[in-house]
Formats: structure tokens, C-alpha cells, sequence
């Protein structure tokens, strides 16, 4: 969509819109800075398969996000527009910086978040994520990773999570640290956002490396305790799945990241 037809489009359907400016484009969304007045939303909307492990939910994120006002954890609901763009949601514009490396400020975070509770109404997620695992593992050509999957682990709780909680999505605002793209919330064991931060792939996608071990501690000390080593050895298991899912798609930046997974997959289950 051109930036004429999304201004075009959002003035046809009464917003008061001035301007709009293309965002740096995600992996399964299109994101736009639109100007209203002295107020600035982010637009963002489909763009590309969504993956088993990060779903496009529109309803679960308006959930969310409802619960979640003025909260300062995630920007606030604006609108939702399902008829455009095949789904456009609209939320204020978090004013800040991509997050700059300080771990233990997400650790802060993560325990603020999972600290509240989820609204009812939102998935459930990451319970077996090994079962997750094997459930991406099917839809790739290669599934040569099913030798490597560790026992099976069921994981209880219901805490609220993002479930996407990596570099890109870390905003250093004016009010502190915020998670933005709220596009798979879901209810289910905090381990599963944890191990998505800490995951060694999702970290070198976001900013080329992965967390020292310094900086793991540092995560830990403001979080609270990591997940066992049988828990961690599953998550790494269910990213490298995603992992060669992504590279049977064409997406090469994937094949470093599902080394570094592997790696860490073996570290755990020698534990």
C-alpha cells in the first residue's frame, strides 16, 4: 500500500489524519507513523505468513492492550480498523529509542508485566513447548531437528505474556522502558516469554549477538529466577524449529540464529 492509498483509506473512514510515514517493516507487518493533530499513532498491518510461534491475534492484542492502559507497559489502543489493509490496528506512538542493551531493565520489565493478570479471552500459550516445537517442525520440508527434541515438559500458569519480547520491540521511552507490537498475547508460564528474550537467535536477528553470560545474570537479578535447565532445553528446541522454518521460507538471516540455538540447546541439556 502507497502512502497516498493508507491516507486516502484512513480519511475515508473519519480519521483526521495529516501525514503519514512508512516505519522500518517487520517480518509479518507493515508499520506506519501516522500524524493526527498534535497526535502521533503507529498504523501497523499484515504483511507476510504469519508463524505458528508468533500468530497474528488482532482480538487477543486489543485485549491486551485494554488491560494494559496507562500503564505505561505498551502504547494504548486507538482503533481498529479490520476492513483495512486486511486488519489495520492503530495505537499510540512510543516516542523513544530501540532498546539499548540493558538487561536488566528488561528483566524489570518482564516482572512488571508478569505480575499482572491476563484478561480473559487470551490464548493459551507455551505450555508444551515441545509439542509447539514438533507442531512448527511439521509444516518444514526438513525435520531432521525431531532427532534432537528433548523430553517433553508441561509447564503450568496464566500469567499475562507478550509473547514477543525481543530487541525490536523494546522501546526506551520517556516513562521508561515499553513493549510494543502486542500482535500474539497470550496467557501461559512466564518461562515462555523469559526464554524468548534469552534466546540466542532471537538476539542476534535483533541486534547480531547474543547475550553475554554477564548479561544473563544481570537479567536474572532483576527478573527472578531462570527456568530450570529441562525448560530451557525445550524453548531452545521449539526456536530452532522456528528457526528452519523461516529458512525453508528464504529468509537466510535465520541459518546463524539456528546455530546459536542449537548451541545453546546442547549447553542446556548438559546441565
Amino acid at each position: 500500500m502507497t502512502p497516498e492509498a493508507l491516507l486516502s483509506a484512513l480519511r475515508s473512514r473519519g480519521w483526521p489524519v495529516e501525514a503519514v510515514e512508512r516505519l522500518p517493516r517487520g517480518r509479518t507487518n507493515c508499520a506506519w507513523r501516522v500524524r493526527s493533530g498534535e497526535r502521533a499513532l503507529t498504523l501497523r498491518h499484515p504483511s507476510g505468513d504469519p508463524a505458528l510461534l508468533f500468530p497474528r491475534d488482532p482480538a487477543a492484542e486489543r485485549r491486551a492492550l485494554v488491560a494494559l492502559a496507562r500503564t505505561g507497559l505498551a502504547p494504548e489502543l486507538a482503533g481498529w480498523e479490520p476492513g483495512l489493509a486486511g486488519g489495520a490496528i492503530l495505537t499510540s506512538y512510543v516516542e523513544g529509542r530501540p532498546w539499548g542493551g540493558d538487561a536488566a531493565a528488561v528483566g524489570r520489565l518482564l516482572r512488571r508485566l508478569h505480575g499482572r493478570a491476563a484478561p480473559v479471552g487470551l490464548p493459551v500459550r507455551g505450555c508444551d513447548p515441545v509439542g509447539e516445537g514438533f507442531a512448527i517442525l511439521a509444516q518444514c520440508r526438513d525435520r531432521g531437528l525431531a532427532a534432537l527434541a528433548p523430553p517433553r515438559v508441561k509447564l503450568a500458569g496464566r500469567a499475562l505474556l507478550h509473547s514477543d519480547p525481543v530487541p525490536g520491540n523494546l522501546i526506551e521511552g520517556p516513562e521508561g522502558l515499553a513493549l510494543i507490537d502486542w500482535q500474539c498475547p497470550a496467557a501461559g508460564p512466564t518461562a515462555h516469554d523469559v526464554m524468548l528474550f534469552l534466546s540466542p537467535a532471537m538476539q542476534i536477528l535483533g541486534r547480531e549477538r547474543a547475550l553475554t553470560g554477564a548479561e544473563r545474570q544481570a537479567f536474572a537479578a532483576a527478573y527472578g529466577p531462570l527456568p530450570p535447565p529441562p525448560v530451557r532445553a525445550a524453548m531452545h528446541w521449539r526456536m530452532a524449529c522456528h528457526c528452519q522454518w523461516r529458512i525453508e521460507r528464504g529468509d537466510a538471516a535465520y541459518r546463524p540464529a539456528l546455530e546459536a540455538e542449537l548451541r545453546a540447546l546442547a549447553r542446556a541439556r548438559r546441565r
